[in-house]
């Protein structure tokens, strides 16, 4: 499952606020020029991760119901984003986490949004037209803003859990992140962004555009047109029919439909015959006027309407006074249409330099800061298991002052703490006195070669116990005791064949471990042995006679596990 970081308790609260927010980003969309960008998929991704899938597409089903009910919202758009949100959740869920939001949302487009649309929009229209491509561009940067806000905000929102008072037992995410995804998504958002700004910016420099434009086409052509029209003679003003046509054809542009009203009452209609007489256009109430003569018309969309396809719709209306007569122009928008592809191209060329601008900074910060501190982290997460191992560390180096003296402080750190674990080992697995190796290091020693048991293993275990060892520590002392413990340990090893192990596990207890041999070897050698502890050991000005025991444990002759072997 998708993990939840609110509580069950708190899930409605939370749903109806981003619901409502979801809705009010359709009531109060961003337009630009006939085309709206709405943020309703991130509140519902937000949903999604938070609270979870189901609840999400409750809230999905609730507010597009609404927005096509009371709003007109296009159906196709509403599935299109009802699909994003329910692909990507399910693709998030079953990938367990493994990337964010971001990546799914931009697959998803690339491979199921976009081309459904593209294919939709061919079978019923035919050719891409500039109000199209324009609508798909505004449609692809608008939904992954408001998914990369969404991953954005619930991979973080799990650092603030403290702040937020959430109970961590309710927290799946983890409390950290890593400093290579937060410049992936600083770098990403650095560029979606800039892009979804430059999107706005471009829409709000066309819409400014249009209106100076129009504005100044409009003067030329009611300039125009009160010309034509005191120009006419009386004959042809008695045919409103005639004196129309004259006027239209006189002006510089095309005009697609007019309409003459005589003190507000209709007369007569024009219409070229490339347009279809339609006076849907004359409907006031879609008007955006710029100015008193000027005005911008947007048809209505309806739910059932192609998204995009209002641009192609969208007319510009010049309200020309012309004595007693009113007369109002159809002008096509596409007569701008060069215009607006220029100031949009131009701000694509700032996105590109502003995108290459951002990556390069990002690879300057990863190859000189973020890739030295990744290798640092992951050098010093295993570190004491290392230096355990003898593993050596080479650690990386940097460019960045600061990070370099951070390196070589880890660094000199670690040769302290290397130096401290090898002390602490030797005294682990080592007898202070004599430098042997002691019980816990016979131990671990014999049951190693125990568990890597082959047909061809034997071993012979020599355990010797030092006679009159203890009237001469008790008479002479502990100094004198110490220094012939030392002086056995090292005849024991003379003795010793070379790859032997010897160990004091005791106070006068030694042992000793021969591989590859029978019983008979192993008695010649502990009889050597017995021999050079009966010869004199000579402490400072003593000369003291000390002798051994000696008992033999074979393996696997005498059992098979270190128990059984020491016992015996």
């Amino acid at each position: 499952m998708i993990p939840r970081l609110i509580p069950y308790r708190k899930f409605f609260p939370l749903q109806l606020i981003l619901g409502c927010m979801a809705l009010l980003s359709y009531i109060y969309p961003i337009t630009m020029i006939g085309i709206s960008v709405h943020f309703a998929s991130l509140f519902f991704l937000i949903t999604g991760r938070l609270v979870g899938m189901k609840s999400a597409l409750l809230q999905i089903i609730i507010v597009h119901a609404a927005a096509i009910y009371f709003l007109d919202e296009s159906l196709l758009y509403m599935i299109l984003v009802t699909l994003e949100v329910s692909v990507s959740l399910w693709v998030y869920q079953r990938i367990r986490q493994s990337v964010g939001l971001f990546p799914i949302v931009l697959l998803y487009w690339a491979v199921l949004g976009i081309p459904v649309f593209v294919l939709i929009h061919s079978y019923y229209y035919g050719n891409f037209d500039f109000g199209i491509q324009l609508f798909m561009t505004a449609l692809l940067v608008n939904q992954l803003f408001n998914a990369l806000v969404a991953d954005l905000i619930t991979s973080y929102l799990p650092l603030f859990r403290s702040k937020l008072k959430i109970p961590s037992e309710k927290l799946d995410s983890p409390k950290t992140v890593l400093l290579t995804h937060i410049l992936i998504h600083i770098t990403i958002f650095s560029i979606v962004g800039s892009s979804f700004l430059y999107l706005i910016n471009s829409g709000r420099l066309a819409d400014n555009k249009l209106k100076e434009q129009t504005s100044v086409q409009g003067e030329i052509l009611s300039s125009e047109l009160r010309s034509s029209f005191a120009s006419l003679t009386s004959d042809q003003l008695r045919d409103p029919t005639e004196f129309l046509r004259t006027l239209i054809a006189s002006t510089s542009v095309t005009v697609d439909e007019a309409v003459l009203y005589d003190d507000h009452y209709f007369i007569m209609g024009y219409s070229t015959e490339l347009v279809p007489s339609n006076d849907d256009w004359m409907n006031t109430s879609e008007w955006t006027t710029y100015s008193d003569t000027l005005h911008i018309w947007r048809p209505h969309q309806d739910w059932l309407d192609f998204p995009g396809r209002q641009w192609n719709a969208t007319a510009i209306i010049q309200e020309v006074d012309l004595e007693q007569y009113t007369l109002y122009l159809k002008l096509s928008n596409q007569l701008f249409v060069q215009d607006m592809i220029q100031i949009y191209v131009s701000q694509a060329v700032y996105v590109l330099y502003t995108a290459l601008i951002i990556g390069l900074f990002a690879v300057f910060l990863y190859y000189f800061v973020v890739r030295s501190i990744s290798q640092m982290a992951r050098l010093t997460q295993d570190v004491l298991r290392q230096l355990a191992e003898a593993q050596p560390i080479e650690w990386p180096d940097s460019k960045i002052q600061e990070i370099d003296v951070l390196i070589r402080n880890f660094s000199t750190v670690t040769m302290d703490l290397n130096r401290m674990l090898q002390v602490s080992q030797t005294q682990a697995y080592f007898d202070s006195l004599t430098g042997l190796p002691n019980r816990r290091h016979f131990n671990e020693y014999l049951n190693k070669f125990m568990v890597a048991f082959t047909d061809n293993t034997r071993l012979a275990v020599i355990f010797i116990d030092l006679d009159k060892f203890k009237p001469i520590n008790d008479t002479l002392g502990h100094d004198i005791g110490d220094v012939l413990l030392q002086q056995v340990a090292e005849r024991l090893k003379e003795i010793l064949p070379t790859h032997a192990f010897l160990a004091r596990i005791g106070g006068d207890e030694f042992v000793g471990i021969l591989h590859t041999v029978n019983g008979e070897d192993a008695r010649f050698v502990a009889n050597q042995l017995l021999k050079g502890l009966e010869m004199p050991f000579h402490v400072f000005t003593h000369r003291l006679q000390i002798a051994g025991s000696i008992g033999i444990s074979l393996f696997p002759d005498h059992g098979d596990d270190l128990h059984a072997v020491v016992g015996e």
